[in-house]
């Protein structure tokens, strides 16, 4: 008879071990939130298999471009990937083989208009690839500084800008932590705020990925500008490079002033005037590759251009 009490007592720890991680499995679920994928199907593909081998032919096809050094930030487009993917995998290219701790991604709001930067209060982003884990105390602390950051929910649903870049980023680092900043208007002293509150958490461990199209050519994007002489595309082409000038140069008044010439429909401008802020004083930068929807198709009635930017820190002179 003796063994039964034991019997029971065994039964009854076991019973208790399996209550006690019951409630810390739905606990932990309670506690994590997800910022599900919008676009997966549309703009990339839908599952994890097909998504894999999508993200890795076309970085396959990317050769690998020579830089100085380890890569502190790239601009990256943000189309989806039957147009812009293999631009986006000659910076993903150069960022491969690389460690980085922390990611953060800078990316434009399409379909929202505030003032400032959104990051969406959730622990996770999620893909086809797997979750994503948020650098929760980074956020948590940006977060904290209404009314120029904070949480504008709507600004997320439909977002793709900064959604595109990370099945790029799953597949080509092994480990980190995600920052997703969703920039809307911004002036110089919101430019200003943001790059202070955002400085102190970049370091060697960082990498900056700013989302950006280029040029919107055309009657559906409302941009056609009357050209004196010369092509559509080569017109474009300089439209653009004329950006990208003044990108590699850091000269953010020069942006603007450019912007306001040509009125340039560069979606990604404001992230971008914020990387600018952002860069180490050594930084140099460099065009990876090119390309427009125009060129691809054959046809520049409507035309969106996308660009591989890649900077890194100056290598000093023995």
């Amino acid at each position: 008879m003796r063994k039964y009490p034991k019997l029971l007592f065994l039964l009854l720890v076991c019973l208790v071990s399996s209550l006690m991680f019951l409630a810390k499995t739905v606990q932990a679920e309670q506690e994590q939130s997800i910022r599900e994928p919008v676009v997966a199907g549309r703009f990339y593909a839908g599952t994890a298999g097909e998504l894999r081998r999508q993200v890795n032919d076309l970085l396959n096809k990317a050769p690998t471009k020579s830089v100085n050094s380890k890569p502190i930030a790239i601009i990256s487009p943000h189309a989806g990937y039957q147009y812009s993917g293999a631009v986006a995998a000659y910076g993903y290219q150069a960022i491969k083989g690389y460690n980085y701790k922390r990611v953060i991604v800078i990316a434009p709001s399409h379909y929202s208009r505030y003032i400032g930067a959104s990051i969406l209060d959730v622990t996770h982003y999620k893909t086809p690839l797997g979750l994503i884990k948020l650098d929760q105390g980074v956020c948590n602390n940006l977060i904290n500084n209404p009314p120029m950051i904070g949480t504008f929910r709507n600004a997320h649903l439909r977002e793709h800008s900064l959604e595109t870049q990370l099945p790029f980023l799953q597949e080509t680092l092994s480990s980190f932590k995600l920052v997703p900043i969703l920039v809307s208007k911004l002036n110089n002293e919101t430019i200003d705020f943001l790059a202070e509150k955002i400085k102190p958490f970049i370091n060697e461990d960082t990498l900056i990925v700013v989302s950006s199209d280029f040029t919107h050519y055309g009657p559906s994007y409302d941009y056609v500008p009357k050209f004196n002489d010369g092509t559509i595309e080569e017109n474009i082409k300089k439209l653009d490079y004329g950006a990208f000038e003044r990108i590699l140069a850091r000269d953010l008044n020069g942006l603007i002033r450019y912007k306001q010439a040509t009125r340039m429909t560069a979606c990604g401008l404001m992230p971008i005037a914020l990387l600018l802020k952002l860069l180490p004083g050594d930084a140099e930068g460099k065009v990876l590759h090119y390309d427009t929807s125009g060129n691809q198709i054959g046809n520049f009635e409507n035309s969106v251009s996308y660009a591989s930017i890649v900077f890194t820190r100056g290598v000093k002179s023995p």
